[in-house]
């Protein structure tokens, strides 16, 4: 089975791909964590270097991941700087954030977004990009997931319950999951 390195250290995106690509190829955390300056303008630039970078240094075929969540009525603030948002708050702090900065808002309307981008060799890359529509809550709900899971409802499944009360249904439908999808059929062919 093909082995290939996920570049990132983020634990709960591994453990996510990992399930979703099981029986396709052997998904491996790094021994050693890069640092990549994730300063692109798009989730596909950013997945790309990070994705160049793991690959220079272990010369060995890379999944990188880049997602956020976009918010339409704030498009500037979220997004490919969604880890950035109030750098000195933790997840659940920042989802409180988030939920004081929409108060009054008509428009709740948001979605997350995920591009892989898969680094075989130099001159053989390929992205996969999933996005899943939703709403941001009035409240925190839930303690499933990560990141702003609590605070995101999705348009399918429950729109009552938040992707952190439903994490069975996320691995199956989230942003990451879609894209997962098109990278396990492009493995497999």
């Amino acid at each position: 089975m093909k082995k290939i390195y996920f570049a990132s250290s983020n634990l709960n995106k591994f453990t996510e791909l990992k399930e979703q690509l099981e029986g396709v190829c052997e998904l491996l955390m790094p021994t050693k964590q890069l640092t990549v300056d994730e300063d692109g303008q798009t989730f596909q630039e950013n997945a790309y270097k990070k994705a160049k970078a793991y690959f220079d240094h272990f010369q060995k075929p890379v999944i990188a991941d880049d997602s956020g969540l976009c918010v339409h009525s704030l498009p500037n603030l979220l997004g490919v700087h969604s880890a950035r948002f109030e750098p000195e708050l933790n997840y659940p702090q920042k989802c409180q954030a988030l939920i004081n900065l929409m108060q009054g808002q008509e428009d709740r309307s948001a979605s997350f977004v995920c591009v892989l981008c898969y680094y075989a060799s130099e001159s053989s890359h390929f992205f996969f990009e999933g996005k899943l529509l939703g709403q941001i809550g009035q409240q925190i709900a839930g303690d499933g997931g990560f990141g702003y899971d609590p605070v995101f409802y999705p348009d399918q499944g429950d729109s009552t319950r938040s992707l952190a009360q439903q994490v069975e249904w996320k691995q199956a439908h989230s942003h990451r999951a879609l894209a997962t999808a098109q990278l396990r059929q492009f493995l497999t062919h």
